[in-house]
């Protein structure tokens, strides 16, 4: 979980940075009476591959705990994991191709209460975790065979900077009002935004900023959704409702180990350079954490931990 976490701070980061910088320029056409400003996008930017990779990394990392779970599930049970995987299923039963014989598609080596909470959750039940998972697994499909398709759209809202030492004159152009909104991609000389005014406005009010948000293009199980607000929703899905639903039926009590950290079963020295983190060593744990990990495991305590050194024999990352 902590690897998808930090993929889903690392693209609000960047999310913000393409959305509420000067990346996208609109110009304005005023109708003849002045009461409707409506706004055109002018050589809309294209949105950087670095966004599409890490919204990839994230969803993977999210079906990844789903499967690390599963193994945990399957030695619960009293079984040795092999090549499991978290059941995603559509249908109930399907027909061995070989044989003719109608089968259960959950074939997880599982105890029966474990079987049950996971028949419960699957799509073909119609459910809401159901369809989250449906979307978490199309969505990863997607990923393994190509780049996410994303795309920018305005949305139905128009800032206006506040007045300010360094816009003392902003006070003098109204407020318009949001009457219409085109929900396709931004496309040079395309529509995306009207603005209605009470009063003829002859002039187009230099501080209004039109705001974007890049969605989930078409194909795809998500097509037209915000791509942060899936992905919080994603995290949520995995880290509380199977994660955490999971947890006591392993022997996990959340209070002294939350849920979220049960298929987050290392940070390698790897993660480590990749993400910059400074990993400090808690002997009470028993493993290297990262500053957000140790924040969360630790809130009592303000001051950073002292570094102790490891246990003899235990490799820094």
């Amino acid at each position: 979980m902590w690897r998808a976490q930090t993929h889903l701070n690392i693209l609000r980061d960047q999310l913000a940075a393409l959305t509420e910088g000067d990346v996208y320029s609109f110009e304005v056409k005023i109708d003849a009476d002045g009461l409707n400003h409506t706004y055109y996008s002018s050589h809309p930017a294209r949105v950087p591959d670095s966004i599409v990779v890490v919204l990839g990394d994230c969803i993977h990392n999210l079906r990844s705990v789903l499967d690390h779970l599963a193994c945990q599930l399957v030695r619960a049970s009293g079984q040795e994991p092999g090549n499991v995987a978290f059941p995603i299923q559509h249908e109930k039963t399907a027909v061995d191709p070989c044989t003719g014989i109608e089968r259960p598609t959950l074939a997880l080596p599982v105890r029966d209460d474990i079987r049950d909470s996971l028949d419960s959750m699957q799509p073909y039940h119609g459910t809401d975790i159901g369809r989250r998972l449906n979307w978490l697994n199309g969505l990863d499909i997607i990923d393994k065979h190509r780049d996410q398709l994303v795309v920018a759209t305005a949305v139905g809202s128009a800032k206006t900077r506040v007045y300010d030492i360094d816009n003392p004159d902003v006070g003098r152009y109204p407020l318009g009002r949001v009457t219409k909104i085109w929900p396709e991609p931004l496309k040079h000389g395309k529509p995306c935004l009207r603005l209605t005014y009470p009063a003829p406005q002859l002039e187009a009010n230099p501080y209004t900023k039109v705001a974007v948000k890049v969605r989930f293009g078409n194909p795809g199980p998500a097509k037209g959704q915000h791509i942060l607000t899936v992905l919080e929703d994603l995290v949520k899905l995995v880290r509380d409702d199977i994660v955490g639903a999971f947890a006591p039926m392993i022997g996990v009590v959340s209070g002294d180990w939350p849920p979220g950290d049960l298929v987050t079963l290392r940070w390698n020295r790897r993660a480590a350079i990749q993400h910059h983190r400074d990993l400090s060593w808690f002997p009470g744990d028993g493993m290297w954490l990262p500053p957000e990990e140790q924040a969360r495991r630790h809130p009592e305590s303000v001051r950073p931990y002292l570094r102790s050194e490891p246990p003899h024999g235990t490799e820094s990352p």
